[in-house]
């Protein structure tokens, strides 16, 4: 959908931030109501390529822990004949935040904890989070970039 930010508003920002526009209505563009809609359009040959997204850990590398690579070659598609032809910048999951009136004692102890949780207790941290790759990090501004860049983009004040 037009409104889908890995199928559409990631690739259309991040490209036209590297010279590429392309507008939401172009020709080529084919439309899909969701995610597994446009999988099925590449596996069925109605499609020649599609904007799809991957799990990266904190090196920026692919972990094969999810993602439209791994569905289509779940669905059949052979992972032989699949190519990535681009990536965006990472796309950050929302901080976690804390009430500013909270204790700092206890901020500090929380952020430790977050931030250590995946190397000193990957079970731990496995049974929390079981779907997103990297751990806890502490959050800064440029970590958000791509989506500010989304925002801006789409309310007019690219």
């Amino acid at each position: 959908p037009a409104d889908n930010v890995v199928g559409s508003l990631l690739p259309l920002t991040e490209l036209a931030g590297e010279g590429v526009r392309i507008a939401q209505d172009s020709p080529f563009l084919a439309r899909a109501s969701s995610a597994t809609a446009a999988e099925a359009m590449l596996g069925d040959g109605e499609a020649d390529g599609l904007f799809g997204w991957e799990p990266v850990g904190a090196d920026g590398q692919p972990t094969d822990t999810g993602g439209t690579i791994m569905r289509l070659a779940a669905a059949g598609v052979p992972k032989t004949s699949l190519r990535v032809l681009w990536s965006s910048a990472p796309l950050r999951y929302g901080p976690h935040v804390v009430r500013s009136d909270l204790d700092a004692e206890a901020k500090r102890r929380l952020a430790v904890f977050l931030t250590n949780l995946k190397s000193l207790t990957p079970d731990v941290y496995d049974l929390l989070e079981p779907t997103h790759s990297g751990g806890f990090e502490l959050a800064v501004s440029k970590d958000y970039a791509t989506a500010l860049a989304i925002v801006r983009r789409e309310t007019g004040g690219d």
